[in-house]
């Protein structure tokens, strides 16, 4: 009896390697579950309670809120440009690189078209200039998440990425909107509006577009 364990003893000393088991596979669940979840980025918008953020609606078919302002990079409060045949308000963020790779390979061509206007408004509060990779593959580059900013961080953040991605083309207006996430229905950056020359919002895209689908968005709306 001397030479070996118990029955009673071995069964107590399986009973622990299972539940040290178990505890030690529970432990690495939680920590790659947590590891792969996405960073929410409305959790990181300033609140206002001091300061009620009116609600908007996009609604195909229906008139674009045109009594909507935001700031231009002058720091002025203003109306979004509007085209003469098409208008296209692009809802992104500085770091994301969906957005980036629209701004950089996307907007610059459509623009060609006559009477096309692209207002780009930056409604993110967190900092960062987003990579957009090669054109093709496309959406190959990287999210730059930065900390949170103010309105005049936006600014100077957008006046940066306007320099970068070359968008000082005259149909290109740039603004930033710190309360833009709680104003607006953005579920993807970037969230994609085609207005027609009447005003009316024909298309709504959510997330990053090719250059041939947002071609043929355009077409349908014009």
């Amino acid at each position: 009896m001397s030479h070996h364990s118990s029955p009673v003893r071995r069964g107590l000393v399986g009973w622990l390697y299972v539940l040290g088991g178990s505890v030690v596979l529970v432990l690495a669940i939680v920590v790659i579950f947590i590891s792969q979840t996405p960073k929410v980025t409305t959790k990181n918008v300033p609140k206002h309670p001091n300061h009620v953020i009116t609600r908007l609606a996009l609604n195909r078919g229906r008139s674009f809120p045109w009594n909507y302002k935001a700031y231009g990079l002058d720091g002025q409060n203003q109306f979004l440009k509007r085209g003469k045949h098409a208008t296209i308000v692009v809802m992104m963020a500085s770091w994301c690189k969906f957005c980036a790779y629209d701004d950089k390979y996307v907007w610059p061509t459509l623009i060609k078209t006559h009477g096309v206007v692209v207002d780009i408004i930056d409604v993110s509060t967190n900092g960062g200039i987003g990579n957009p990779g090669p054109f093709s593959p496309p959406f190959d580059g990287a999210d730059h998440f930065g900390k949170l900013i103010n309105r005049s961080g936006m600014i100077t953040v957008m006046r940066q990425y306007q320099v970068k991605f070359h968008l000082e083309e005259p149909q290109i207006y740039i603004y930033v909107d710190p309360g833009g996430l709680e104003r607006w229905p953005i579920k993807y950056f970037p969230t994609i509006v085609f207005i027609n020359g009447k005003g009316i919002t024909r298309q709504i895209a959510n997330g990053g577009l090719l250059l041939p689908q947002a071609q043929g968005l355009l077409q349908a709306t014009l």
